[in-house]
């Protein structure tokens, strides 16, 4: 008896997902929203998080990508009454078959990062350039 709400994704991915959630038996799916993509003022914020409180949210499931879902998650969680906010990146995409999965010898060596890079240069280049070479060095250094 878990409430789920699914918040991200592009136009009606959310709801795509709790299609796709009915189809693995969870039928406990209380709402969706997509957030349009700009910066959404307090108000906006508090709207959001009324509905989700109305549909007695037990866990927030937020799928904006990084870094937004963090904020976004960090800033409704002042307004929520839910157990649990989880961040899940591009999860609806893949659940959702929006975004097709690096094969399993890619994942299994760990270059599942590489693969989405190629499949989305344009909007991972720059993150991943941030990204990747801090998580080499912090490796090394924990080593």
């Amino acid at each position: 008896p878990i409430n789920h709400y699914f918040c991200g994704g592009k136009d009606n991915t959310a709801e795509l997902l709790a299609e796709q959630a009915k189809k693995w038996g969870n039928n406990n799916v209380v709402g969706c929203y997509s957030p349009p993509f700009k910066e959404l003022s307090d108000d906006e914020l508090k709207s959001i998080a009324d509905q989700i409180n109305k549909a007695g949210t037990n866990v927030l499931w937020v799928g904006l990508g990084t870094p937004k879902q963090i904020y976004f998650s960090e800033r409704i969680s002042h307004y929520t009454n839910v157990q649990f906010i989880v961040p899940v990146g591009a999860a609806f995409d893949f659940h959702t078959g929006q975004i097709k999965k690096a094969p399993k010898w890619v994942q299994s060596i760990g270059m599942e990062w590489f693969y989405r890079l190629i499949q989305e240069p344009k909007r991972l280049f720059k993150r991943y350039l941030n990204a990747v070479p801090k998580f080499i060095w912090y490796a090394i250094i924990d080593r």
